[in-house]
């Protein structure tokens, strides 16, 4: 049985279990090599069962099979948004790790920046004050508590 738990890729995480891996995604490429891009400051949103709309980020990841970004001439540097599905896949030392597949409906971006971790810190610490209020079923969006 697979564990996913071992995977080192806690921003991906939430996106594979809460959304079926279907996300947003912005980042830069940092390197190509064949059919491979690699990029860094990978940004993720996804919208969850519950319909929250959730966002992550990663380090970096590399994405396999990715002629469209070939196709539409996509270079090292430039900033990227796109759909995409994490999914689960063996590495060549057999451990587990979550990567993306199926990239579709991108664009080039301007470079962006990345929510801090203090910021998604404090977007987290603000959805369990909310999920938690005594008050959420007439929430307006202006916290009264």
């Amino acid at each position: 049985m697979i564990n996913i738990s071992q995977c080192k890729r806690n921003g991906f995480k939430g996106c594979f279990y809460n959304a079926g891996g279907n996300g947003n995604f912005k980042g830069e490429v940092l390197r190509i090599e064949d059919n491979k891009y690699l990029f860094k400051r990978i940004y993720v949103s996804y919208m969850t069962y519950s319909g929250d709309i959730e966002v992550d980020k990663e380090n970096h990841v590399w994405i396999m099979d990715a002629e469209i970004f070939k196709e539409h001439d996509i270079k090292v540097g430039d900033s990227v948004s796109f759909v995409g599905e994490i999914y689960l896949y063996k590495r060549k030392n057999g451990t587990y790790d979550l990567g993306i597949k199926n990239p579709d409906m991108f664009e080039k971006i301007d470079s962006y920046e990345l929510p801090s971790d203090e910021e998604l810190y404090e977007r987290f610490k603000q959805q369990i004050k909310c999920e938690t209020c005594l008050f959420n079923e007439q929430c307006y969006g202006i916290c009264i508590r």
